[in-house]
């Protein structure tokens, strides 16, 4: 999860549990970010996203070849989780991706 200007701030992870996402989401609001960039991590990032959605939060849903691709580009290829969280607020303050819309419950 990234999300704070500028990306040395705040790039980080959190527990993908209630409590995790719940002191993710408060840190993410008192920031009132442009964009929350995560990566897409196999349908483990919903909760995350809707919560975000619930709390107004621009998030973006980042595919993980494009992170990795980006980080490569970048010269930023080491996997941590430290490092993976640097590269995807790179990736999201350098490309700025729009931010995904909440799904409509009513469509098909």
């Amino acid at each position: 999860m990234a999300g704070l200007p500028p990306t040395t701030e705040y790039a980080g992870t959190s527990e993908n549990t209630s409590a995790g996402i719940r002191q993710a989401i408060s840190l993410l609001k008192k920031h009132q970010p442009q964009r929350v960039t995560i990566e897409a991590t196999g349908r483990l990032e919903l909760p995350f996203v809707a919560v975000c959605h619930k709390a107004n939060l621009p998030i973006v849903v980042a595919n993980p070849l494009h992170n990795r691709r980006f980080a490569q580009a970048t010269g930023r290829a080491a996997k941590t989780d430290r490092l993976d969280a640097e590269s995807i607020a790179h990736f999201g303050e350098a490309l700025r991706p729009r931010p995904k819309p909440p799904k409509n419950k009513n469509a098909a």
